[in-house]
């Protein structure tokens, strides 16, 4: 943090809400505008509380390392241009012209963590280098991700838009976590923008050439930096497309067929891409036994047992590690107040979970096969709290890794909720926002 900071960050920061501002009339409606602005300003304020405490808590960190390390491809933008270009086009190889550069770059062989730094380079080129610009410029880039989300799940259920408010904006840890100059925040903006093309273009049929091309572009960017996101969400994408073609087809003897005959279609598919999943669910195994044996008993650490290294030993461990996920740390286990703003959030998941199934009970399986996007939800969120559950080992790392699963776990109990506790008095409800009606 310097002078530069301090000078550059307001000007910026106003300058970036007076383009939000103008774009909230396209980009808004009745229901959603009054989310827009607090939505920004929730990004902005995560994004600068990252680097406060990573600088005054932490005493530095992965934010910090990214920055640092765009500082050297800067450097060499400024000293040749040719030179830096050729190393943000880099894919790790070393080279005469860029070696006196990468050298200093402890990431450069890793391609995944370096994306992060090419993006933070491009964005220096706006904010002259400045930490807090740059990350403010990560969270505009993941605001529209999210907002893309948001306006998503407003179209399918409009009477629930206070909730999804709740649920996509003012959980603490995606604003702090999904906000800063980090991975998180590039995926989680990559992810909102990949579920809104998805949603559109391939549920909806609106825009399909577009917003295919949105889907496929936002699976690229996820899979540059965090790959191992798209084993959970593209098969709970399949899921829920199935199941809604499905239900949109008239009864008969295609319709029974219907899930046997993809199943089929599929077989020649998955065994091709087989190899690949496969080598990712091994590693998963390797890592978590790595994990477990290097993580030692003190500081903000969970175990779920033991390893052998292999996938069956991951597998047993499935419902420990989606309980730690989705419902930890308890109050008890904070030792920190960062840790404490998580064991608080994770009581808010753990009072809806009980809640929800406690008043929804029998309907539980008929609402979620009436509405096939809570499958979806509760589908991704299990399989992604899973991967991250069993491969964290720690509450500080798990609570950035799950937050791309939190807004769509509590947004599928909402809906539960709704069609589940009233079911008949949900029927044919109207009600009107400004000048727009609406029927649940």
């Amino acid at each position: 943090m310097t002078f530069q900071d301090i000078f550059l960050t307001p000007i910026y920061l106003t300058l970036m809400f007076g383009l939000v501002y103008a774009l909230r009339k396209n980009a808004t409606n009745p229901l959603t505008r009054h989310y827009y602005i607090i939505g920004f300003g929730l990004k902005a304020v995560g994004a600068i509380g990252v680097g406060l405490v990573y600088w005054f808590i932490y005493g530095g960190g992965d934010t910090f390392h990214y920055f640092n390390h765009s500082g050297i491809v800067w450097q060499a933008l400024l000293d040749d241009p040719y030179v830096g270009i050729k190393i943000l086009f880099s894919n790790g190889e070393y080279d005469p012209d860029t070696y006196k550069y990468v050298k200093y770059l402890e990431w450069y062989r890793d391609t995944k963590t370096f994306v992060v730094v090419k993006v933070a380079t491009v964005f220096d080129v706006f904010s002259i280098h400045t930490y807090t610009v740059t990350a403010l410029c990560f969270a505009l880039v993941c605001f529209s991700g999210v907002w893309a989300l948001y306006r998503s799940l407003v179209d399918m259920y409009p009477m629930l838009y206070k909730e999804f408010g709740r649920a996509v904006f003012f959980l603490p840890s995606v604003f702090f976590w999904g906000s800063g100059l980090l991975k998180d925040t590039l995926t989680l903006g990559a992810m909102g923008w990949a579920f809104y093309a998805f949603y559109f273009g391939i549920i909806k049929n609106h825009k399909r050439k577009t917003n295919i091309l949105i889907l496929l572009t936002s699976i690229w960017a996820i899979n540059a930096v965090k790959g191992y996101i798209l084993i959970c969400l593209i098969p709970a994408m399949g899921v829920w497309m199935i199941l809604q073609y499905r239900d949109k087809m008239r009864k008969g003897v295609f319709k029974a067929l219907l899930i046997p005959l993809l199943i089929l279609f599929a077989l020649p598919i998955a065994y091709v891409i087989s190899n690949s999943v496969l080598a990712s669910l091994e590693e998963v195994a390797r890592t978590a036994k790595i994990t477990a044996e290097w993580v030692g008993r003190e500081g903000s650490v969970y175990s779920l047992g033991e390893f052998d290294g292999t996938f069956a030993s991951v597998i047993v461990k499935f419902p420990a590690a989606v309980f730690v996920s989705l419902f930890r740390p308890f109050l008890w286990e904070a030792r920190n107040p960062v840790m404490l703003l998580s064991a608080l959030e994770a009581l808010f998941f753990s009072f809806l979970t009980i809640q929800t199934l406690w008043r929804t009970k029998g309907n539980i399986l008929k609402t979620m096969f009436a509405h096939p996007f809570i499958i979806f939800c509760f589908t991704f969120a299990i399989l992604f709290a899973f991967e991250v559950g069993v491969t964290s080992y720690n509450f500080g790392s798990l609570v950035r890794y799950k937050i791309p699963m939190m807004p769509f776990y509590i947004a599928g109990m909402y809906i539960l909720r709704h069609y589940g506790v009233k079911k008949l008095e949900v029927q044919n409800t109207r009600y009107e926002v400004g000048n727009m009606k609406y029927q649940t």
